[in-house]
Order: C-alpha cells, then sequence, then structure tokens
C-alpha cells in the first residue's frame, strides 16, 4: 500500500510540473522579467472647476477656477495656463486673456476670473503638459441693487392748453461694479388725475414720453408731463426696477403749479382794477 501510494504521489508530481512547463511554454505565464503591468500614461489635468456657473456681467464680480493635476504627475506639472474667451484674470497684465499659474503641493492651480461688461457664454481653457480642459461661464445682466429718482425741477406747471414736462431721471446702484446697460425702469404716478371742469370727470394725466434705457453710467431718463389738467399740488413719481432679490423703487415729489404767465395775468388784471384811473367818476 506504501509503496503504491508513493509511486502514485511521485506521478502526480511529474504531471503537475509537465503542465506547468507546457503553460510556460504556451506563454500563460508572464516573463518574470517583466514588471507585472504597465501603468498608463497619466493625464497632466483630471477636472477644471469653478466657485460659481454664472456671474453678474458689472465688470467686477470674480469667480475662482481650479485645475487639478494628479497625484501621479505632479512632480512634471509645475503650473497651469489658464486663458478666457470673456472678461479677465486677476493679477494678469491691463487686457490679457491669460494666465499662468503654479500648482501648490496638492497640485491645484488657481486662477481668479474677473467679469466682463458685457453678457454671454464665457469659455475658459485650462492647460498642461498637452491636456486640455475647458469649461463655461455665463455672464449674466448685472441689475441694480438700489435706485435714486430725482428731477430737474421742483415743479411743472400745467393748463388746458399747453402742458409742461420735466425731466425725470432714476440711477441704478450696485455694491459691486457697474449695472448692465439695458436694464430697465418703471415710472408711475401715485395717481391719475381728474380733471375737475370735465363734464365727464375723465382723468387725463399723468404721461409718461421719451423713455430710455440704462447706459454705461446706470442712469434712465424719461419726460413727466401733467397732462391737460387744473389740478394744482403735489404728484408723487415712482421708478421701480428689478433686482436680484425682487423689486427695488424709489419716490420723489413734484408740485403742478399754474403757469408763470396765467399767474402774472391774475395779478395784472387785479392792480387795473384796483388803479385810480380805472375808477369810475361821478
Amino acid at each position: 500500500m506504501t509503496v503504491q501510494c508513493e509511486a502514485g504521489c511521485r506521478a502526480l508530481v511529474a504531471t503537475l510540473i509537465l503542465l506547468a512547463m507546457t503553460s510556460c511554454d504556451s506563454g500563460d505565464f508572464a516573463d518574470p522579467s517583466l514588471p507585472i503591468a504597465m501603468a498608463p500614461k497619466s493625464v497632466a489635468l483630471d477636472s477644471l472647476t469653478g466657485s460659481a456657473t454664472s456671474v453678474d456681467a458689472d465688470g467686477a464680480s470674480q469667480i475662482t477656477l481650479v485645475a487639478h493635476v494628479p497625484n501621479g504627475v505632479r512632480d512634471s506639472v509645475p503650473s497651469v495656463s489658464f486663458s478666457t474667451t470673456g472678461g479677465t484674470f486677476a493679477g494678469a497684465p491691463p487686457g490679457a486673456s491669460t494666465l499662468t499659474v503654479n500648482t501648490d503641493t496638492g497640485g491645484r492651480a488657481r486662477a481668479v476670473l474677473v467679469a466682463p461688461t458685457t453678457q454671454g457664454t464665457i469659455y475658459i481653457q485650462a492647460k498642461a503638459m498637452g491636456t486640455t480642459l475647458v469649461s463655461n461661464v455665463l455672464a449674466t445682466p448685472a441689475l441694480a441693487d438700489t435706485i435714486i429718482v430725482s428731477t430737474a425741477r421742483p415743479t411743472v406747471t400745467a393748463d388746458r392748453s399747453t402742458p409742461d414736462t420735466i425731466t425725470v431721471t432714476a440711477t441704478l446702484l450696485r455694491k459691486v461694479g457697474a449695472v448692465s446697460a439695458g436694464v430697465g425702469v418703471q415710472f408711475s404716478a401715485d395717481s391719475l388725475i381728474v380733471d375737475p371742469v370735465a363734464v365727464d370727470k375723465i382723468k387725463v394725466g399723468p404721461v409718461f414720453t421719451a423713455p430710455t434705457v440704462s447706459g454705461a453710467g446706470g442712469t434712465v431718463t424719461i419726460r413727466y408731463s401733467p397732462g391737460l389738467t387744473l389740478y394744482r399740488g403735489p404728484v408723487t413719481i415712482v421708478a421701480a426696477t428689478r433686482t436680484s432679490k425682487g423689486i427695488a423703487s424709489a419716490t420723489t415729489t413734484i408740485f403742478v403749479v399754474a403757469p408763470p404767465t396765467a399767474k402774472s395775468s391774475v395779478i395784472q388784471t387785479s392792480m387795473q382794477s384796483n388803479s385810480p384811473s380805472a375808477r369810475s367818476v361821478p
């Protein structure tokens, strides 16, 4: 029994050795002189992110961009080159659309994009060692934070033949940067004025004409007229604009007064009636 077992064991071992040699010849086992696995060539950049996906086109707001270099290639990628189709980079020469930034110990290269004053999509590129990543940011209208309204003078004259007009100006202000050109303002008065002499008591005023949208200075102007009315008294003008948080508005009060010529005529008539020459002689 023992002799047969030993003979069987030796036969089994011989068979296993033969199989192993056959497998090696067929290439199923790697040559121990070669590395176990060839690591794929790593890219120089594996991500490009921003602190926001949109920015107000106010010429001052900022977004931080971060390009990341993976661990395996950090020693050979000391810096990253950024470029943009809109806005500028903080720290770059005036008007420059590119900036090269050194990576930190964590393989991160940071660039700060300063928003343009024009609206639209901005494309940003990050390049390093033959790898290019592209991202985009949307430059949106820069709305006002507050609004101020004023008039060229405190009074406006009105009668039933030659209504006067007055310039009303709304100034749009931001805490950061400038308001985008084209931002609109809605003007209104506290109430329409009822003409006391009209038979049907129709409302005939006020009237806003010749509006202009905001320009580079963030101002909007319009012409106001009280209309053909005999009303005399205060009128509150309201200017409102849309903001990122809702609606901002401001008011100013003007006074509708009688025309100077009409007032002078009344005074002159009164003086003539009281003069000695105008009195009847008994």
